[in-house]
């Protein structure tokens, strides 16, 4: 008998049901396109529409609808287009208080037998484990009911957290416009053997559930067991003696960069956008570490041998982070006290930096905790350090302490300079609040209290009322978003002028350093005498710690698609750091060094390099964001010092300049111009109007693209790019200047010099005096002097001249190979390393690795070196033809893991 699949399939619609089988289990798909309620795709942020109203950045539009086939089962994605704009359904929340159904019921018009029903679901906002974002009823036929929680971490995770866990494979992930990883999960529920006649889907505790689809089998079906990761030693993991100190004079002894003491030559000012000493031509980069809380505070012997440790590093700067709290005490009244011993230790510190040619930058307000009862009638809303932080910018009588700190501690003579900290120009810069962006912390984020916020937003309302201002649900938030960027330039202004005027600051001033630009008006930034940001890679989700664990080539390079230059505004990253345990953490030198100074950076601050003393001097534990025990991290540094300190990669001298209209936040630039960061020097300017720009363009400015449909051409001579969306911004510009720097999936910057394979996830910076390669494994990459081909394990490689000489006449070069570092002990919930369920911070395990050298023939001389500069070993080097080659293999000996190596030619 011939059987027409369109009348089965006509017959599955009105059960509820397609027809549609996975490869493993015989499973159908559950049509739940009656009860969706919104869209995965959000195209306005804040109108209370669709997904989590956030705006197109962050929303799934990269999601394909369709079949999604996986191995136990298949799925139908909704296109919302079909389906009245709806593809999800998602009951209301806290966060997503704008959608009213708090429970959703479909009925089965077929009673049916189900053993397993799959969701294809995800959560937003997602707390910690075990908090229930969503409830599922299956209702029975027989009057029964089984209540499924589903829980974060079990059953769903956030769809930024696309990782496997117990009953939550990873379905599907991909990245938001913005390129932030995402993804959906799925998971097997057991149903029982008997007739169901309807599935209901109900708001959770916390969090917000967004189910996607349904589908089930008769069959019984659990995931197998996810096996667990534990670092210990064996052939690919290697025990090893390791030293913090740098043999003096050795080829890892990066103090020479220094010119001693710091402020020899005056203090900092912005020329152009560029840091320059009163008493030099010669701008300065800075490269340099935090130092946080009671790792600031040591002896004075101490002292003098950390700030040699970090010169020999290659830093000329340090931040002093997380102080505040430590060196003052504060009475139950809030009235300050000077800890006098803290004090004395951390003026010490800055001397022995100083002499050692480190400059110092730090922020008046870090986490001191404030006092309840001084604020009490002023702002009794403050709970902690941050709603501190925003009612310092909201209120000038909480803006009193600030000042009242400054006066007693930036305003002190520093027995062992001679000088206060705001008056030695061995301080480069200060900021006023660390992380104190308002719209960020208040908005996104949500880091001061409910009842601040409360305050906020009456103030808000009465600042309508008086300046007649009609606000209505469309233009609430970007009202919203104008006034506090009116109260917070006001509050800037403000500090600025008490910094200056009172405590005679000579140097460069900044604030809001955390979210990038995306929550800044451009106006503000302009104002500052540096702008700052935090772009850390792979940090933890904290308290369930889990990472990616992925490379950030294979990601797209999120963190680089942000303009975040602004022209003649010199640019600093004060926290950055490409956090441990990621396996692919040693890339970190070559993408931000090369990047970095292609962009124009001004100074970047590892964070960090310690929070504990005790790390510093006596254990050899590594911890989450510390460098100080960290091998990985010391050579991959010292590729970033010489890459962007030594400016071995080329400034971009030509310029791209993205031009918005006034008042506009950077969260409006669309995606793919923010790509232009990737192969150009692409920086912000404000468009007056006919052609004025704020400020003046730079004269290196080979292009203007337009996001301001009021700039033509006739306003300029420098040719104009309308930011239409024909083509993508990278195309456009390729077209303009007719040079072929984006091709499929490769990408180099205009320059020449670095070059992005996203198909391979490799990538490589070639320049006269440096090149190096990021290569996974079986890969190889090629430049003048030196060809790489890697083993089995992820590395980067790379050669630099040591002697001032381009590498094709350098006597003396450093190779570097550098794989992995694992605390012995540690435990993550699978072998993809991307939860952790056991933080230990036992003695370090390298991991093996081998990769060939080729080189030219004119290498004579190779040894191995130690981690702290030692000559290990002669390696004696391979003839092939008219070039040298080696295998580079870092367990090679016994007791020691080679990172490094000293390279002598003719």
């Amino acid at each position: 008998m011939k059987i027409s699949w369109g009348i089965v399939f006509f017959f599955c619609l009105l059960c509820g049901l397609h027809a549609a089988e996975s490869a493993a289990l015989k499973t159908r798909i559950i049509d739940l396109r009656g009860i969706m309620n919104t869209s995965y795709r959000d195209d306005l942020p804040g109108d209370f529409q669709n997904w989590t109203d956030q705006g197109p950045g962050n929303d799934l539009r990269n999601l394909k609808p369709g079949l999604l086939r996986l191995p136990e089962v298949t799925f139908q994605v909704v296109d919302p287009r079909t389906n009245r704009n709806r593809s999800v359904i998602m009951p209301s929340s806290y966060f997503c208080h704008f959608y009213p159904e708090v429970e959703f019921t479909l009925p089965l018009r077929k009673n049916l037998v189900m053993r397993t029903l799959f969701l294809l679901h995800c959560g937003a906002w997602v707390p910690g484990r075990n908090a229930v974002v969503g409830n599922l009823y299956v209702d029975y036929a027989d009057g029964s009911t089984d209540h499924f929680p589903i829980r974060a971490e079990v059953e769903l995770a956030d769809w930024h957290s696309p990782k496997n866990w117990a009953n939550a494979r990873l379905a599907w992930s991909g990245k938001t416009a913005d390129f932030t990883d995402c993804g959906l999960f799925y998971s097997a529920l057991p149903i029982q053997n008997k007739p169901v006649k309807a599935l209901r889907f109900a708001k959770g505790s916390a969090g917000t559930w967004a189910v996607f689809a349904a589908s089930y089998t008769e069959q019984e079906y659990c995931f197998p067991e996810i096996k667990p990761f534990i670092a210990i030693e064996n052939d690919e993991w290697k025990d090893f003696e390791t030293s913090r100190e740098v043999v003096e004079g050795s080829i890892l002894d990066f103090s020479f960069l220094n010119h001693k003491p710091a402020g020899k030559y005056g203090f900092l000012k912005n020329v152009n956008g560029e840091l320059v000493p009163e008493q030099s031509e010669e701008p300065i980069r800075f490269y340099g570490t935090n130092i946080c809380l009671h790792a600031l505070f040591m002896s004075h012997e101490q002292a003098d041998l950390l700030a040699k440790r970090l010169a020999a590093l290659g830093y000329n700067s340090v931040r002093i982070h997380h102080y505040d709290g430590l060196i003052v005490d504060a009475d139950q009244d809030g009235n300050f006290k000077i800890n006098e011993e803290k004090l004395d230790q951390l003026n010490y510190l800055i001397a022995a930096l100083k002499k050692q040619g480190i400059y110092l930058i730090t922020d008046l307000y870090n986490s001191r905790k404030p006092v309840k009862a001084k604020f009490q009638k002023s702002c009794p809303e403050i709970e902690g350090d941050r709603d501190y932080k925003c009612a310092a910018i909201f209120y000038p009588e909480v803006r009193e302490d600030l000042k009242e700190f400054a006066r007693l501690v930036w305003g002190r003579v520093n027995p062992y300079t001679g000088l206060t900290w705001a008056q030695d120009p061995a301080f480069l810069a200060f900021g006023v609040i660390n992380e104190d962006t308002l719209i960020l912390n208040i908005e996104q984020i949500g880091l001061c209290g409910d009842s601040l916020k409360k305050r906020f937003y009456r103030d808000f309302e009465a600042y309508c009322n008086e300046k007649k201002i009609m606000v209505t649900p469309k233009n609430r938030l970007a009202e919203y978003y104008k006034y506090l960027g009116i109260v917070y330039r006001e509050f800037f202004a403000d500090m600025e002028n008490f910094m200056r005027g009172e405590l005679g600051i000579r140097v460069p001033i900044g604030d809001q350093n955390n979210g990038g630009p995306s929550n800044i008006f451009p106006e503000q930034v302009f104002q500052y005498g540096f702008f700052d940001n935090h772009p850390y890679w792979d940090h933890p989700q904290f308290p369930q710690w889990v990472i990616k664990n992925k490379s950030m080539i294979a990601c797209g390079y999120p963190n680089l698609r942000v303009l975040a230059s602004y022209l003649n505004v010199p640019l600093f990253w004060t926290e950055s750091n490409f956090v441990y345990p990621n396996s692919f953490r040693s890339e970190e030198g070559m993408i931000y060094g090369a990047y970095a100074s292609y962009k124009g950076l001004n100074g970047i601050w590892h964070f960090d390099y310690s929070h504990s003393r005790e790390r510093m001097f006596n254990n050899t534990e590594i911890d989450c964001f510390d460098s100080v025990n960290d091998p990985v991290k010391w050579l991959s540094e010292r590729m970033l010092v010489l890459l962007f300190r030594r400016q071995d990669a080329t400034p971009g001298f030509k310029r791209i300049a993205v031009a918005v209209k006034p008042g506009t936040l950077y969260n409006n630039v669309p995606s793919d111009v923010r790509e232009l960061a990737l192969v150009a020097r692409a920086e912000l300017v404000i468009h007056e109007g006919n052609g004025r720009f704020s400020p003046e363009l730079n004269p290196d400015t080979v292009a203007i693209y337009s996001l301001d449909e009021k700039l033509q051409q006739r306003h300029t001579s420098v040719p104009i790019i309308n930011g239409d969306h024909s083509e993508s911004a990278v195309e456009k510009l390729q077209k303009l200047l007719g040079i072929q720097f984006a091709d499929g999936d490769t990408l180099t910057t205009l320059n020449g010099e670095i070059t992005t394979d996203f198909k391979t996830n490799s990538a490589r910076v070639v320049t006269p005096r440096h090149e190096a390669f990021v290569l996974p494994a079986g890969e190889e990459e090629k430049g003048s002097f030196l060809t790489v081909r890697n083993g089995n394990v992820f590395v980067t490689a790379g050669a630099a001249a040591m002697d001032g000489k381009p590498l094709a006449d350098s006597q003396k070069v450093l190779l570097m190979h550098i794989s992995d570092v694992l605390a012995r002990g540690m435990t993550f919930d699978s072998a993809d390393r991307t939860q952790v369920t056991n933080y230990v911070g036992g003695k370090p395990l390298g991991r093996h690795a081998q990769s060939t050298f080729l080189l030219p023939e004119r290498a004579k001389k190779l040894y191995a070196i130690d981690l702290d500069g030692t000559r290990i070993a002669e390696i004696p080097l391979i003839e092939q033809g008219d070039s040298r080659s080696f295998i580079a293999d870092t367990t090679r000996y016994p007791g020691h893991l080679v990172f490094a190596y000293e390279l002598l030619c003719e």
